[in-house]
């Protein structure tokens, strides 16, 4: 049985969006449909992501508010995202994160301001850096990884555009 997750929207008592996973040990439907219609059922392509996020510690803790919110901000503006493959949504994910990492690096210490020239360097970063992520994806076809891997490496990838930038090597 696969499992599937939901986002509770307006409870009083749970924080907004609570994201819960149903399953036949933990949370039955009987108990999230209390809540309708203040539930956001997630499609299956998220799976992935959600589950990484809810076992792992540090994925959590660090990145779990803005994977919460990318995937409901897009469920809720078009709901095309149940229409997209589990690759799809790892990317957009990805993204984001790699666009949050990017943001926190740039301007911590160094004196930035978020100015338009800023703004333009970072989004140059994160294409290249997302660049360097697809060309991974295609030598790697043949291995499988998880999201989690995904987001270690991408990370890296970033880390690795920031300081061949800083020599001024350019491309890669």
């Amino acid at each position: 049985m696969s499992r599937r997750y939901v986002y509770i929207m307006s409870a009083k008592h749970l924080p907004t969006p609570y994201l819960v996973e149903i399953s036949r040990n933990k949370t039955t439907i009987n108990q999230v449909a209390y809540y309708e219609p203040d539930v956001i059922h997630c499609p299956s392509s998220t799976e992935s992501v959600l589950r990484a996020m809810l076992q792992d510690r540090w994925l959590f803790s660090t990145y779990g508010k803005l994977i919460k919110n990318v995937l409901l901000r897009w469920m809720l503006d078009g709901g095309e995202i149940s229409l997209w493959s589990k690759g799809e949504v790892v990317g957009m994910v990805i993204q984001s994160i790699i666009e949050e990492e990017c943001r926190k690096r740039l301007g911590q210490g160094n004196g930035y301001t978020m100015t338009r020239s800023l703004s333009r360097d970072t989004s140059v970063i994160v294409q290249d850096a997302m660049k360097l992520r697809k060309n991974r994806m295609v030598q790697e076809a043949h291995l499988s990884s998880n999201f989690l891997e995904d987001c270690l490496r991408s990370i890296q990838e970033l880390n690795f555009v920031l300081a061949s930038q800083r020599k001024g090597v350019g491309k890669y």
